[in-house]
């Protein structure tokens, strides 16, 4: 059987590969070679042309289902792809909805702080702005203070300052004449002419202070002298 002969099937009156097929446009298989007539050569040639012709109708049937195979997988694919969408879009929903909730909470959070550092800052300076009031009213009333008290009373707390000067040179001097006496009566007269030559001296200092006190007006001071004057007279 060359390429160019048609093979037909047996009670039909149409060549198989002019038939339509189910699956595509590919030859239907061949029932037979037909072939009676001729030698037993021609007849075996016949029939394995017959048997290659079946054989590629085979392979085009393979493949031709492993190509709806592959075509059905992919429409599977797909389709179970279509019917997961719906989840695939909720997930992506709630995936940008938490996203924006996280992002929203943040904002308020940073919001939040930022009122809060405000009020710290606010209640900071609110704090040194009183202690800057208080200092400034305290300053105020001394000021006033200082004004309210009179010149002549001023005198009279640097007088009785004074005063409390001299009691202590006094009590000091006292003090020292003491001990000046007992070192005199236990080493002759020789020391005690030294000790009234010394108290002559404080008393000429004494009532030179006197004097310059009474110029002053310093009265509380004068007293404070003349009491100083007294005790080293008396000693």
């Amino acid at each position: 059987m060359s390429k160019k002969e048609i093979v037909r099937r047996p009670d039909t009156d149409l060549p198989a590969t002019s038939r339509p097929s189910a699956l595509g446009s590919l030859p239907d298989l061949p029932s037979s070679s037909g072939a009676w007539f001729g030698t037993r050569t021609s007849i075996m040639r016949k029939d394995a042309d017959f048997i290659r012709e079946h054989q590629r109708y085979l392979d085009a049937r393979v493949k031709q289902i492993k190509s709806a195979h592959e075509l059905v997988d992919e429409r599977i694919s797909i389709a179970a792809k279509i019917a997961d969408m719906d989840n695939i879009l909720i997930e992506i929903q709630r995936s940008r909805e938490h996203e924006r909730w996280q992002n929203e909470q943040k904002r308020n959070s940073e919001r939040i702080q930022a009122a809060y550092d405000n009020q710290i800052s606010v209640a900071r300076k609110e704090g040194q702005l009183a202690q800057a009031r208080e200092a400034l009213t305290r300053a105020q009333r001394n000021c006033e203070a200082a004004e309210r008290v009179a010149p002549a009373q001023v005198d009279q707390w640097y007088a009785e300052a004074e005063a409390r000067k001299n009691n202590a040179l006094a009590e000091r001097q006292d003090t020292a004449a003491d001990l000046a006496r007992g070192r005199s009566s236990r080493d002759g007269g020789a020391p005690a002419d030294a000790a009234a030559a010394q108290r002559a001296l404080d008393l000429e200092t004494v009532e030179h202070q006197i004097e310059l006190e009474r110029e002053r007006g310093n009265q509380s001071a004068v007293l404070a002298l003349m009491n100083l004057r007294a005790r080293l007279r008396a000693a």
